[in-house]
């Protein structure tokens, strides 16, 4: 048995019931009539004016159901994946982005290819950022596809890899998944 799976299964089934609670949570108080009387409370000048109140705005709260039914339809429709490894196989990148496209997955990769040309990735504080934010980008995926051509995983792949594990990601390599 694959213990990351079941941790992540685990994970997401929690906050999949906190969501779901927190959502019902909010439908029944815009149901019960509270809602409407504390918006009127509102309107009438007898709350504080500091008071945050993004939840009696009847747009605002519409928006979070529509949000919720838009996320919950698009989840369960594509897959998201996080493409990592070296930028020096910008074809392979490109490739692998292709391919998993067609097949119903949305694919988040990076942004620039310093080992391929891009200079910018060199400049003081880009490539920290860039790894940071590459983080980010395995943190709003299901899984992660490691380009590792003929084996090759560099120490910032390894640092994403151990990553993307930390957070129950699955994780699929192209020399081992990529078959053409």
């Amino acid at each position: 048995m694959d213990k990351n799976r079941i941790s992540r299964i685990q994970n997401m089934e929690e906050i999949y019931d906190r969501v779901r609670k927190d959502i019902a949570t909010l439908k029944e108080y815009e149901e019960s009539g509270l809602w409407l009387q504390d918006y009127e409370a509102d309107e009438m000048g007898e709350l504080p004016r500091d008071l945050k109140r993004g939840v009696l705005s009847q747009d605002g709260l519409d928006e979070v159901f529509e949000e919720s039914k838009e996320l919950t339809s698009l989840s369960r429709r594509y897959p998201v994946i996080t493409l990592c490894g070296s930028t020096r196989f910008k074809e392979q990148f490109m490739e692998v982005q292709k391919r998993l496209t067609l097949e119903g997955n949305i694919v988040i990769s990076v942004g620039l290819f310093g080992h391929s040309g891009d200079d910018e990735v060199w400049t003081e504080g880009t490539k920290e950022m860039l790894d940071d934010m590459h983080k980010r980008k395995i943190d709003m995926a299901d899984s992660i596809f490691v380009i590792d051509v003929d084996g090759y995983i560099g120490s910032s792949t390894r640092s994403e890899i151990e990553y993307a594990k930390s957070k129950g990601k699955g994780i699929k390599y192209y020399s081992v998944d990529m078959v053409i």
